[in-house]
């Protein structure tokens, strides 16, 4: 299955703020920062301006996207990716647009003391059933017919047992 990836960069106000200056300074072929946009933004969710922030995605493959990033509660997080040139991203044209503004974008401003949370598009049924349940899957997967699943000799109406 297949999900929104997210990216959240966990460290003190402070931190935050100063990394988020250094993105807005920063100078790149690939995303730019977008000051009138940041400061509405900023206002319209009520926050300061040095703790919101929009950056626009350059290049072919970019949909001229803008990346939504906030601080709150001791994180920085992005809150949004929205096209410009078409009227939504798949899944996966969210995922790699994320992905490279965290790899090619943000990383190279981190430091050591930051955590980091990025996930990609796969979830795994382990993440979403309960404990029992998905154990008893595995259970049935290991015992199920490979060649046809859906059907067991100890399924169905010609099990008396």
């Amino acid at each position: 299955m297949k999900k929104f990836g997210s990216l959240i960069i966990e460290g003190s106000h402070h931190e935050l703020v100063s990394l988020l200056a250094a993105l807005k300074d920063r100078r790149s072929k690939e995303f730019v920062y977008i000051s009138d946009l940041s400061e509405r933004y900023a206002r319209n969710i009520f926050l300061k301006p040095d703790e919101a922030a929009c950056f626009r995605a350059l290049g072919p493959n970019s949909f001229d996207a803008t990346i939504w990033v906030v601080i709150q509660s001791c994180r920085l997080r992005v809150a949004n990716i929205v096209p410009e040139t078409v009227t939504s991203l798949s899944i996966s044209q969210y995922n790699v647009l994320l992905s490279s503004f965290f790899h090619h974008f943000v990383a190279p401003e981190l430091k050591s003391e930051n955590v980091v949370y990025i996930d990609g598009e796969n979830v795994d049924l382990a993440d979403v059933l309960p404990d029992d349940c998905y154990k008893k899957l595995l259970s049935w997967a290991k015992t199920c017919n490979q060649d046809s699943p859906i059907s067991h000799p100890l399924d169905g109406p010609h099990n008396t047992g």
